[in-house]
């Protein structure tokens, strides 16, 4: 026996586990499930069980209370009305047996109860001691006798007593009670009792009006709140869309993001506060337009490290181009400011985007003057590879526009590499990140002596060339700063080959 005890045990061990497990898994399901939802649904839902739950609470208090007031009223209408009769009836049940008339003044009073239009009242009866009916509502019952149950439960009378028969009828048994005096004592002899049935569907009836009028009532409520509830989930969400929305557009770096406030309320800031950060990011990436990327780099850097950008620099090997229009202002003489500007941006743009398409940073616009810088591997052949796409760009641009008539410029550049440093220059108000040296100076200078077309690099950038270029060796140059003459080449590109 204590096996097998211990066997059921294990089991039942075994089945709470595996139910355990079973509802975690369930559980977990669910909220991986709820987790996927959308706001807007999970709002809906929550405020919809909230609004439910409170109506429902209230619904089931209201219909409670009311119920209860309306059957104790009910019953106390039922007690009267049995009291009544008993009372009604006393006198006569002391005479039925000496005086056989007295029997038809009781079937009387019955009848007159059943005349009173009482709402759910079905009959009326009073019945001797013994349980014979002697008046009845229905007369072709009197003189009957009750049930075995019944003649108990009037034998047994003290009081008021009430029991239900089936799913039909109420019954109240009033005692009818003549009281005999025996010396100092009062006793109470039962003469009979007086019967009233009434009907459970017809007493029911307000009650079942309340409790209709009650779930019509929650229904509309719940089709109201439902129609309010999805307004605010709309209204919400439909805020925190535009917010992911426009989010989703900025990630993908489109600035031109408005999201429209529509409330006032944390939501409605929010959105106001979205909007000022695409405004400032609009600004800053404006304000990058007028900072070379050396800078901007710099400053994200040093923003990652938690450091404000500082005075000073570091040495480090880097490559210059210098690039200049040649005889700009006889060109341009007789062009208004707005036709100079417009002419020497489409040239500026050409330059600057091939300078970074090949590794190379624009540090500067000087006037009709580019100054590019190349750091890191092969920044030799980058820079030549920059200036030769270059030149070659500018003569197809000026091939399309003599076709038209357009006013045409041409470019020399000067290319030098070297150690220069490379840093923020300036002061505490107003810096700038860029490089200086020898190596920026010397550039600068061989593209001044450069001609229309033509690239210069020195000696030191042609040594440090990886790749073959066609070149052509020219006659040492005294440059400026410098005792002795430098050697320098003329990149030919139009015999070049670059990838």
């Amino acid at each position: 026996m204590r096996k097998n005890k211990s066997i059921s045990l294990d089991n039942l061990k075994i089945w709470m586990n595996s139910l355990q497990q079973f509802t975690a898994y369930l559980w977990k399901n669910i909220r991986v499930r709820i987790n996927t939802f959308p706001i807007r649904l999970k709002l809906m839902i929550i405020i919809a069980l909230i609004v439910f739950s409170t109506v429902l609470l209230l619904s089931f208090i209201v219909y409670w209370s009311g119920r209860n007031i309306l059957m104790n009223r009910l019953q106390d209408t039922c007690n009267l009305l049995a009291n009544n009769l008993s009372e009604y009836t006393r006198e006569e049940m002391l005479l039925e047996r000496a005086d056989p008339v007295a029997r038809d003044r009781i079937q009387d009073v019955v009848l007159r109860f059943s005349k009173l239009d009482i709402e759910g009242f079905k009959y009326a009866a009073v019945v001797t001691r013994e349980g014979q009916i002697i008046a009845h509502t229905d007369y072709h019952l009197r003189g009957t006798d009750v049930t075995k149950q019944d003649r108990t439960v009037i034998a047994s009378l003290k009081s008021l007593y009430w029991h239900a028969i089936g799913d039909s009828t109420y019954e109240y048994f009033q005692p009818i009670f003549v009281r005999k005096t025996s010396g100092d004592s009062t006793i109470n002899v039962l003469l009979g009792a007086a019967i009233v049935g009434f009907s459970k569907r017809e007493l029911a009836s307000p009650v079942r009006e309340v409790q209709n009028v009650l779930i019509v009532a929650v229904i509309f409520v719940v089709i109201i709140s439902a129609g309010v509830i999805f307004y605010v989930a709309k209204r919400m969400t439909g805020q925190i869309n535009d917010l992911s929305n426009g989010a989703r557009k900025v990630g993908n770096g489109d600035l031109d993001v408005y999201i429209p406030v529509k409330s006032r309320d944390e939501l409605g800031l929010l959105a106001e506060d979205f909007n000022l950060m695409i405004r400032q990011l609009r600004e800053r990436l404006h304000m990058q337009k007028f900072v070379s990327k050396l800078t901007v780099d710099m400053i994200r850097k040093r923003a990652a490290m938690g450091d404000p950008p500082e005075q000073g620099g570091d040495t480090r090997e880097v490559t210059i181009l210098f690039s200049d229009v040649r005889n700009f202002t006889s060109i341009t003489e007789s062009l208004t400011p707005e036709e100079i500007v417009k002419l020497i941006n489409v040239y500026h743009d050409l330059q600057a985007q091939i300078i970074e398409n090949n590794g190379g940073v624009v540090d500067k616009f000087i006037g009709d003057q580019v100054m590019g810088i190349f750091l890191g591997e092969n920044m030799a052949d980058n820079s030549i590879k920059a200036a030769i796409k270059i030149q070659r760009a500018i003569r197809a641009l000026n091939t399309r526009k003599q076709k038209t008539k357009e006013v045409l410029l041409t470019v020399g550049m000067g290319l030098s590499d070297g150690t220069a440093i490379v840093g923020n220059m300036g002061s505490k108000n107003r810096m700038d990140y860029t490089v200086i040296g020898d190596v920026v100076n010397l550039a600068n200078r061989l593209c001044s002596v450069a001609k229309p077309g033509q690239i210069i690099a020195s000696m030191q950038l042609v040594q440090n060339l990886t790749g073959i270029y066609p070149i052509i060796r020219l006659n040492p140059i005294l440059v400026k700063g410098k005792k002795k003459p430098i050697d320098v080449f003329e990149i030919d590109y139009d015999r070049a080959i670059i990838i």
